[in-house]
């Protein structure tokens, strides 16, 4: 048993690579309002008291609902937005407008692939709209399990079974570099940190990877991750340069990190942790990283 995933590639042109990256992370609110726009047909009613609520796209994706059941709730809590944004991050500052084409990935999980069309119709809305300055959409493609991609026409999508993403792979020196590819913003104790902390960053991504699957996927994953927390508190690092870059919400760590240990048991959830970027502002292209 295990739960589909989509890998969706979104050609956009922009005027200025750099502000996408200053503007998008930010849009959260705006792209509700735009799916919503596509999605609702009682946009004046509060969800709450709509009687279509129970087979509408936008609830479902945007309403993160709890689970009653208080033993997965206390293990899952509020589940996260069942979808990811990432793109090439320009460093925001350098006043260098670079006009040209930016890959945006979309990877929506288990049953949002249903809500897909609208997530896709207010992406576009979201550019005709110039909230995102000087862009529109190019192309939409769907990406395979190699990363081949192909046009998103006639219901030609590619579905990634979750096991295929985590199938376990043979790591003989037992070490693994991770490539931070935008601002990674994780906070410990209520304050953001400031160094790379790698149990921390494979913790919460465990904690993403499991909600998700728990709210979207109808999977609950076997692993002991009392066991997984203790594996990755001996991991150590061998080499580090990851560095704390931007400014208020955009602030975050960037760099990478080689890391020798045993692995073993968390590889799979990295793996699919790679697919769904982690930390604050995740959905929207904060905390994508890379495993080499």
């Amino acid at each position: 048993m295990d739960f589909d995933v989509i890998d969706i590639c979104i050609k956009v042109q922009a005027d200025d690579q750099e502000r996408v990256s200053l503007l998008f992370p930010n849009l959260g609110s705006e792209f509700a309002a735009c799916c919503r726009t596509v999605a609702c047909q009682t946009p004046d009613l509060s969800c709450e008291f709509c009687k279509k609520r129970g087979n509408c796209d936008w609830y479902f994706v945007f309403s993160q609902n709890c689970t009653e059941d208080s033993f997965a709730l206390k293990r899952h809590q509020k589940p996260a937005l069942p979808f990811a944004f990432s793109f090439p991050w320009h460093d925001v500052g350098t006043g260098q407008k670079v006009k040209g084409v930016v890959e945006f990935r979309l990877t929506v999980i288990g049953r949002a692939i249903n809500s897909l069309e609208m997530l896709l119709a207010g992406f576009s809305l979201l550019t005709e709209s110039g909230l995102l300055t000087g862009c529109f959409v190019k192309e939409i493609c769907s990406r395979d399990l190699q990363g081949d991609i192909q046009p998103l026409i006639n219901g030609n999508l590619s579905l990634l079974s979750s096991s295929w993403i985590m199938e376990p792979c043979f790591n003989r020196n037992n070490h693994l570099e991770i490539i931070l590819s935008s601002p990674l913003k994780l906070l410990s104790g209520g304050k953001q940190t400031s160094s790379f902390d790698f149990a921390l960053f494979t913790r919460s991504v465990m904690r993403r990877v499991s909600s998700l699957a728990y709210y979207y996927g109808d999977y609950e994953f076997e692993a002991d991750f009392t066991d997984l927390s203790r594996q990755v508190a001996n991991v150590t690092c061998s080499e580090n340069s990851f560095e704390l870059t931007g400014q208020n919400k955009l602030s975050g760590l960037v760099g990478s990190g080689t890391f020798m240990g045993d692995l073993e048991g968390i590889m799979p959830f990295l793996k699919l942790g790679a697919y769904l970027n982690v930390g604050k502002l995740s959905a929207f292209g904060m905390g994508n990283f890379k495993l080499a």
